[in-house]
């Protein structure tokens, strides 16, 4: 992480996202590792649709 200037590529978050998703499996009791490296852009993917979907019941309805 600190060799990271802020210019991220999604490559790179694939990568950061996999290896956090691993720690966090390997942490947590009851919970094995499902996905390969090469799942992530999937489920990043699959995530990204489900945070558009959701993102506008974060915003009050406007009533004039």
């Amino acid at each position: 992480m600190a060799d990271l200037d802020g210019d991220l590529t999604f490559e790179d978050i694939e990568c950061l996202f996999y290896h956090s998703y691993v720690n966090g499996c390997k942490a947590a009791e009851g919970f094995t590792v499902k996905y390969g490296r090469d799942d992530m852009e999937t489920l990043l993917d699959d995530l990204y649709m489900d945070f558009i979907q959701v993102m506008p019941k974060f915003f009050a309805t406007k009533k004039k």
